[in-house]
């Protein structure tokens, strides 16, 4: 048995002074006990969190692992306080979409992983034309967290769905309690501006970029994906939303009883257009940074609630071979952002006074939890959930340098940010699995797949 003693615990929406008592994975009681006899972890002068769950990564393991692979990615995030990420479907080798290519994926990374992780599953268009569902239900049936589709996608191997295809989709599987994530922006309004600046001479980098990624493509595909999950009782979440007017139709929806969720970056929260233009190479990403204005309403969203999470959409592209591009449309679009994602949060959100301590808990712990489907055992510091917590020492101050990050992906526009609140040890299932001064404490394996809850 273990006990966490001496820190400063969040439980029941607020930090108090309280022990943690531990028995193998699960946490069995939170309040004052005696440590004797017991394996003693000493959190004096420190904060207790629920370990964060990342719901967008992209690890590319197996296929394009030059890029990532899961033992680089799941150290990031055990290094930065994320305890459990989730997996997307698009960017391995094979894809996830049916069951052969789910148990080739698991193989491939059940040695590698140090931290929990959940999988979704993939749906391309080709699939819904040619009414191949019966590889999606066996995918659901093994216990992938959900399905990624895109209203636009720039993979050629990956196709986006039309609204067509969607609602195909939809209608087949209402009533299901099945949750689709999407990359919303409309394929047609992007093919057209993607085309027309492509052949103006005069646009170039960032300023080109964010005329071929018009704002209004994503509000059109958000307003009519959602019209569909409407009209079929499924479970939409938007991923990594970008424009104030998307927010707004998504709080629309959810007023009229439409199961929908969203989540935003950190990227999204922190840099511009203005960021984008002056360095395309670090901030150009899919959809793309927006206007100062913008920027801030997010913020306020986040904090009223209405944007229920943050997610990294962490993308380690290969520097060299697909980051260092003169060419904007030839740079590979993504942020390395698992190494940042929680403390970035905390400090420009928490110490900043953006939001509270219990609005972070909720956006980076509880509303991931909940909307995967896996907050039997994650999310929260509550007796007879996993032991997931993250120890933070709030006088620590340091700066962000992306030679020292875990994942692959070593550079990022977050380059000599100044953080408030330095993790010092992550505990997964029970474990101390990272501690500042002594590293890794585990082996690539402990991380387990989460299956979602029902």
């Amino acid at each position: 048995m273990k006990i966490i003693t001496g820190g400063m615990v969040f439980y029941n929406g607020k930090l108090e002074n309280l022990d943690i008592l531990i028995e193998k994975e699960s946490i069995i009681g939170i309040g004052k006990f005696q440590s004797e006899g017991k394996e003693i972890i000493d959190a004096t002068g420190l904060i207790i969190l629920p370990g964060g769950i990342d719901m967008h990564v992209h690890f590319n393991d197996p296929g394009f692992t030059n890029r990532e692979e899961f033992d680089s990615g799941s150290k990031a995030a055990i290094s930065s306080g994320i305890t459990t990420i989730v997996d997307m479907p698009c960017t391995s080798i094979p894809q996830i979409k049916n069951k052969k290519s789910l148990f080739i994926k698991l193989d491939s990374i059940k040695n590698k992983a140090f931290c929990d992780y959940a999988l979704y599953g993939g749906i391309t268009g080709d699939m819904v034309r040619e009414s191949n569902f019966n590889d999606l239900l066996e995918l659901y049936d093994e216990g992938v967290i959900g399905f990624k589709i895109y209203g636009y996608s720039s993979a050629p191997y990956y196709e986006h769905l039309t609204y067509g295809e969607m609602y195909d989709l939809f209608s087949f599987l209402k009533n299901r309690d099945i949750l689709f994530t999407i990359h919303a922006e409309d394929f047609s309004i992007i093919d057209y501006f993607m085309e027309k600046v492509k052949k103006d001479k005069n646009l170039k980098g960032g300023e080109a970029w964010i005329k071929a990624r018009p704002y209004l493509a994503e509000p059109v595909s958000i307003w009519n994906t959602s019209r569909f999950i409407k009209d079929t009782n499924l479970k939409l979440h938007i991923a990594h939303i970008s424009t104030s007017e998307g927010v707004r139709i998504v709080k629309e929806r959810k007023e009229q009883g439409v199961k929908i969720s969203c989540e935003v970056t950190p990227h999204h929260l922190l840099l511009t257009q203005d960021d984008l233009i002056r360095n395309p190479k670090l901030v150009k990403t899919s959809p793309t940074v927006r206007c100062y204005e913008n920027k801030e309403l997010l913020w306020k969203y986040l904090e009223n609630k209405i944007i229920d999470c943050v997610a990294s959409d962490h993308f380690s592209g290969e520097w060299k071979s697909e980051k260092d591009k003169d060419d904007i449309f030839e740079i590979a679009s993504g942020i390395s952002g698992i190494d940042t994602i929680f403390p970035i949060i905390f400090s420009e959100g928490v110490v900043k006074k953006r939001i509270s301590i219990k609005r972070f808990v909720e956006v980076m712990s509880e509303n991931p939890a909940k909307i995967l489907n896996i907050g039997k055992n994650k999310g929260g510091i509550e007796v007879g959930k996993d032991a997931d917590l993250v120890l933070v020492d709030l006088k620590r101050k340091w700066k962000v340098e992306g030679n020292l990050f875990y994942s692959k992906g070593k550079y990022t526009p977050f380059e000599n940010f100044e953080i408030f609140g330095k993790v010092v040890k992550t505990i997964l299932r029970g474990e101390v699995v990272f501690d500042e001064s002594r590293g890794f404490l585990i082996e690539g394996g402990y991380g387990k797949w989460i299956k979602r809850e029902y």
